[in-house]
């Protein structure tokens, strides 16, 4: 049987955590807290995470500051000097290519 949560509800329970911990939750950290909603149920209502944290008043905790199309180019780019497809360690690790790292 699944849980029907408001809008409301959610927002409250996210807003709850803040107060509870002083911090923006990860997914990683809503999910493993006692007594909280799952993060599945905020991802249906609000599309994304980072919409949830927003709906609630909260700050995003990952902003992309890449678009779709540069890290394309960028995989184009490091395939034209290394010749094959890079893996995400050789992005990771490449002070000169966009990563999670250095994002």
């Amino acid at each position: 049987m699944t849980k029907k949560y408001t809008d409301e509800f959610l927002i409250s329970e996210l807003n709850r955590y803040y107060m509870q911990f002083q911090k923006v939750p990860t997914t990683t950290d809503f999910d493993n807290a006692k007594g909280y909603p799952s993060t599945t149920a905020c991802k249906s209502h609000f599309k994304t995470w980072n919409e949830a944290l927003q709906a609630a008043g909260l700050i995003c905790n990952k902003v992309y500051k890449y678009s779709d199309e540069f890290l394309i180019s960028e995989l184009h780019r490091f395939y034209e000097l290394y010749g094959h497809v890079p893996t995400r360690d050789e992005m990771n690790s490449d002070p000169d290519f966009p990563s999670a790292i250095h994002s």
